[in-house]
Parts: structure tokens; C-alpha cells; sequence
């Protein structure tokens, strides 16, 4: 028999699949994940078990809402809501039947419930999680001590208006107690008094946009703090951030990848869930696209770019529009960010919830993985030239030829399409943060190459560089003077190359990112058939670098 959580939530599914609910692109993408899941996730070791979402979503409707038009009646959750929780209570370990994710990353804009939702939680996770965890410890942090209290008083006061959850336990100042489990919660800020000795089996982090480096020690203890429970969780809840929010841009980049892995085929991290609700602030590919009755695209295989102040894409940012979000406050908030520059950025940080930067990813996986084709004869190429880049000694570098055709489409136009091959090395004791599972699968298959210790061995990038040069009849090697100047002279000076330095500068790059940019969506008809103006050959790698690219853009719009 199917439950009314369990039709609520297939119904929101169908519903975001088929645009009946408004949401953004990452939103999607969640919904995705969860269906690839239920196809391929057990093959990974993990299945989904309805009982246990099922269990859990009862007992958050022995909670009460604690303020406004709701207090006092049971937390009933919207379909959304019941969406992320059936994903993170109901997906098991096959092995050990506990927990699949060990981190839910929730970043959702203001007044959508976040702080709300996190006090079931906190209860069921102290009271009764399956299993039992015997003396759990709970956390409330934030960057300050005050700011955590604000999410435990929500707490507290939650446990006042239920005579059921007050027969559990005991609140007091900065904790409370569960005695039937020898477990507790309690206040945690980078300014405690205390914040050694603790093993949490939960933690709840507050408005991580606003972490900032001299709170990365508090967020590498929590991290690291796990190590002897059996089913941990992290629960990360906030608004986007800006350029100074660096602990929330490594956590929401990464959240970003877990959820992109739908695109590229390529497993991030089973352990973490993430849901991101925002509005669609760049045109994007249509994934997944469902034809000329395409909801998203409305058949053009393109969604174009969101203007903030259209009424009509609020609903991405704000899952909640209509019942905690009230639409008459979001057109307040909007008419002023409209008319006070002031106000501009707080409207679409906490209400768009869109990153207010000066640097942005240039490629979305949808464009790169729309690129991927077959390639030509290269012997026929009109020309091939190449560039490589070592980067630092312990960290990667890359080298990638391009052949370019002249060609003449069905209607007379002449375009060049080019393709790219290209490899990249590491090295075996690197950088931390590229000692991946990810990036060792990679070594493991021999897409990427790995020197022994703690260099970049030129002499195998050299070596590689003048075999592409003999199969295609490289014309020219680019290189980046600052890291590459010895290989440059060497290719010149000993195989007789023909080199040059590409400095990393806007007057260099300003040209070919723009052109890279358009590239990236240019279709030609030749011969009947679609032909891409630019092609590779699905290298993960790459795609892994392409995807990450940043662009910097100065005060005369130079990229």
C-alpha cells in the first residue's frame, strides 16, 4: 500500500519533471539524481528503504511549529520538504542497513522553513534514529555562540509545545538532555568555551555564507569529528554567499558537483545529499529535454537566463512561495533592490539565492557534455596547434593539441569547428585537494597520468608533446611562461619546435574565452547533419577542468 508521504513525494517528482512546480536547474537536478538512484544506486551498494523515510516523517508531525499563523499545530511538511527528508532517512547501505548520506546540504533563500525543519530532526535523531544511537551528542553551531542559540531556542521552544517531546527530555540554558538515551544537545560557536572532547553523531551548521577563514578551525573539528559513530550527520543549512563566504563557496561548489554528476556520469559522493533551490542566473542547455512539449525549454533546446525581478521564476529560489513566503513581502523586498543599488545584492543573495560575485564558471556540464562527438581525419585538418601548461610541481598539468577545419554549411556560411584532444598529469604525493577518490579512479583507468613522488615529471609531458607533434603536424606549442619557460626552450632549442608564451592576462585571454564562450552553443547543418562548431572526445578529465573554469573580469570587461 502506498503511504500519503510516499504519494506526496512521487507526485513532486512528476510534477518537477514535468514543470507542474517551478524550479531552478540544481533543483532539478536533485529530483534527477534521486530517480538515476533508484535504477543504479544498489549496483553502488545502496538501496532505498520507504519504511524508514516513512517512520521519520511521522514522527516529525509529533512536532509543532513554534511561531506565527502555525504555532502550535503539528509540522506538517510540503511536498518539497517531504521530498529531501524521504531522501535522506529513507536511502540505506546495503552492508550495515544504515544511513546512505552522512551530509545534507540544504541552501534554499530566507523565510522557506530551513530553521523550522531542523528541530524534528534533532528530535528524532536523540530520541530515536534507527538504530538507536546510545549517548548521541548533538550540535547547534553557527560562528557565534548567540547565532546558534537562535536555532536551539527554535528547538526549545518546539519541545515546550509538545507534551510529548517534554516527556523526553529536559531543556536547560545552552543543552538539552534525553535520558532514555544517554544523549543530549546542545550551543556550539567558534567562541565556546569548550570545543574539544565532543563525538557528535549530529550537527546542524547555520548560515554557513557566513563562515569565514578564521572559522575554518571549528569547521575542520566538526568535520573530523565523526569518527566513531556508526550513521553521523551533517546538516548544513543557508543562503548563497558572496566572494568572502570561503568555507560556504567550497562547500556549495561541491554540493554543486554531487548534483552535476547526473550530467556527467561521473560519482562524486554517494554520502552526500544536496538540494540547492535558486533561480537560473545564466542560459543554460536544456537537460534532459523533453521535446517540443519541453516545459523548460518550450522546444529550444536552450533555458535562457532568469531576470530576478520576474515574478514568474521566484518559486526556484523560494520552494515555500505561498505558504512561509508571502509574495506581497517578496515584491516589497524586489521594487526596493530595484530602486536602491544598495539593496540589490541582499535581494538576490537571500531571496534569489544566487552568489553575488565578480567570478563566475564560464561552461555548465550541460554545454560541455553537448560537445562531446566524433572526430574528423585529422591528417586533413587546414591546421593543428597545441598548448600546454604545467602549473605548480605537486599539483597538474595539462597539454592538448586543437585541429581546426575550414567548412561551408548548407545554407553557404563559412564556419571553423574545432577539436580537441588533450592529457593531464598529476603527481603521486599532490595537493590535498586532488588526492580524490575521483581523480585516483582516473590514475586507475590511465585517463590521467601520475608521475612518482612529489613532481610533475617534464620529461613525460615532453615526451608526449612531440609524439602529438609527429601524428598531426602540430604547427605551434603555446605555453604559459610563468611554470613552463624550461619545456618551451627545450622543445625549441632541442626538437626544433616552434613555441611562443601565452601569458595569463586579459589581453591574451580576453579574445579566446569569448570566442571559446560561443563555441560552445554554435550548430551548423552540413550535408543534412548537425555539426558542432566545437568537439571532444567525453575525456572526464578534461571535462572536469573545462567545468571548473572561472572567469575573472576586469573594469573594462576584459575576460
Amino acid at each position: 500500500m502506498i503511504s500519503r508521504h510516499q504519494q506526496d513525494v512521487e507526485k513532486y517528482v512528476d510534477d518537477v519533471i514535468h514543470g507542474r512546480v517551478i524550479t531552478g536547474r540544481l533543483a532539478r537536478l536533485a529530483v534527477w539524481r534521486y530517480l538515476d538512484d533508484l535504477k543504479y544506486a544498489e549496483a553502488r551498494g545502496f538501496e532505498f528503504k520507504k519504511e524508514y523515510a516513512e517512520e521519520f516523517l511521522d514522527f516529525s508531525e509529533v512536532c509543532p511549529h513554534t511561531q506565527g499563523e502555525w504555532a502550535g499545530k503539528p509540522f506538517i511538511s510540503e511536498p518539497w520538504q517531504k521530498f529531501l527528508d524521504w531522501n535522506i532517512f529513507g536511502w540505506r547501505r546495503i552492508d550495515d542497513k544504515t544511513r546512505r548520506f552522512r551530509k545534507d546540504f540544504e541552501e534554499i533563500a530566507r523565510k522557506n522553513g530551513k530553521t523550522s525543519r531542523c528541530g524534528p530532526k534533532c528530535f528524532y535523531l536523540s530520541i530515536m534514529d534507527n538504530p538507536i544511537e546510545e549517548g548521541g551528542q548533538g550540535y547547534c553551531v553557527a560562528t557565534k555562540e548567540d547565532q546558534a542559540k537562535l536555532l536551539f531556542d527554535e528547538i526549545k521552544r518546539c519541545r515546550e509545545k509538545s507534551a510529548t517531546l517534554k516527556s523526553y527530555c529536559q531543556a536547560f540554558q545552552r543543552r538539552i538532555v534525553f535520558p532514555s538515551t544517554q544523549s543530549y544537545m546542545q550551543v556550539l560557536g567558534s567562541d565556546s568555551d569548550s570545543q574539544d572532547g565532543f563525538n557528535p553523531h549530529f550537527i546542524v551548521r547555520d548560515e554557513l555564507h557566513a563562515w569565514r577563514e578564521k572559522h575554518r578551525g571549528l569547521a575542520e573539528k566538526l568535520d573530523t569529528g565523526f569518527g566513531s559513530r556508526r550513521q553521523p550527520l551533517m546538516i548544513t543549512i543557508t543562503t548563497g554567499g558572496d566572494d568572502n563566504s570561503c568555507i560556504w563557496i567550497e562547500e556549495h561548489d561541491y554540493a554543486v558537483q554531487v548534483l552535476e554528476s547526473v550530467i556527467t556520469g561521473e560519482i562524486i559522493d554517494d554520502s552526500v545529499f544536496a538540494y540547492i533551490a535558486s533561480i537560473d542566473y545564466r542560459e543554460t542547455p536544456c537537460f534532459r529535454c523533453l521535446g517540443n512539449n519541453c516545459p523548460w525549454c518550450c522546444g529550444t533546446g536552450t533555458i535562457p537566463a532568469d531576470d530576478p525581478f520576474d515574478e514568474a521564476c521566484w518559486q526556484k529560489s523560494n520552494p515555500n512561495l505561498g505558504v512561509s513566503v508571502k509574495l506581497e513581502r517578496l515584491r516589497e523586498v524586489a521594487n526596493e533592490a530595484k530602486n536602491k543599488p544598495s539593496a540589490l545584492n541582499k535581494w538576490l543573495r537571500y531571496h534569489c539565492n544566487i552568489r553575488v560575485s565578480a567570478k563566475e564558471k564560464l561552461i555548465s556540464p550541460e554545454a560541455w557534455v553537448a560537445c562531446k562527438g566524433e572526430f574528423s581525419d585529422w591528417t586533413t585538418a587546414d591546421r593543428v596547434h597545441g598548448a600546454f601548461d604545467l602549473g605548480r610541481s605537486n599539483d597538474m598539468a595539462g597539454a592538448a593539441p586543437v585541429a581546426r577545419f575550414d567548412l561551408v554549411d548548407d545554407d553557404g556560411k563559412e564556419f571553423k569547428r574545432f577539436e580537441i584532444r588533450s592529457r593531464a598529469w598529476t603527481c603521486e604525493d599532490r595537493n590535498d585537494d586532488v588526492k580524490t577518490e575521483q581523480i585516483g579512479r582516473w590514475v586507475r583507468e590511465d585517463l590521467l597520468s601520475e608521475c612518482y613522488g612529489n613532481q610533475i615529471l617534464i620529461s613525460d609531458v615532453e615526451e608526449w608533446i612531440v609524439e602529438q607533434t609527429a601524428l598531426w603536424n602540430v604547427s605551434t606549442w603555446a605555453y604559459d611562461p610563468d611554470f613552463a619557460m624550461q619545456l618551451g626552450q627545450r622543445l625549441q632549442e632541442v626538437h626544433g619546435k616552434t613555441v611562443f608564451p601565452f601569458t595569463q592576462a586579459p589581453k591574451y585571454y580576453n579574445e579566446a574565452v569569448r570566442t571559446l564562450e560561443r563555441l560552445l552553443t554554435e550548430v551548423h547543418i552540413v550535408n543534412g547533419k548537425k555539426v558542432r562548431a566545437l568537439c571532444h572526445d567525453g575525456d572526464p578529465v578534461l571535462a572536469w577542468m573545462m567545468t571548473n573554469l572561472i572567469v575573472r573580469k576586469n573594469a573594462k570587461d576584459e575576460w
